[in-house]
């Protein structure tokens, strides 16, 4: 028998090569389209203000916002904080702030920094 020709070889294994290239770009292709059409379904919150922090505890989201005068040094900005239920994804609260800026969850308590005034607000749950 004849040996196979050199370029005859690497023909046949750049064809391979090439048909699973292509193979696994059609698996990724179907993988993100499937997960696609199993996502749950985003459920947008209006909360009006621009969102600053978001911390998760509980069942709650705490979003610190800013309302109003933002921008800049932002030294009489107001804003709010805001306690959204987990379960049914509504705003269940919020408690007005001037100058919002840090926010930390605790286990009974919510802390706020006033930047502006060298301040940790505490407040209770």
């Amino acid at each position: 028998m004849d040996p196979i020709p050199e370029k005859s070889r690497n023909t046949g294994r750049m064809s391979r090569s090439a048909a699973l290239g292509l193979a696994l770009a059609a698996l990724v292709v179907l993988a993100s389209a499937s997960a696609r059409t199993t996502a749950p379904e985003a459920r947008l919150i209006r909360l009006g203000g621009t969102p600053l922090e978001l911390v998760g505890a509980g069942n709650s989201l705490w979003v610190l916002t800013c309302d109003r005068r933002c921008s800049g040094e932002a030294r009489s900005s107001v804003g709010r904080l805001v306690r959204i239920d987990a379960q049914t994804g509504r705003v269940a609260a919020f408690i007005p702030l001037s100058r919002p800026h840090g926010l930390a969850v605790g286990a009974n308590n919510v802390y706020t920094l006033d930047f502006w005034r060298d301040e940790v607000r505490r407040l209770d749950l």
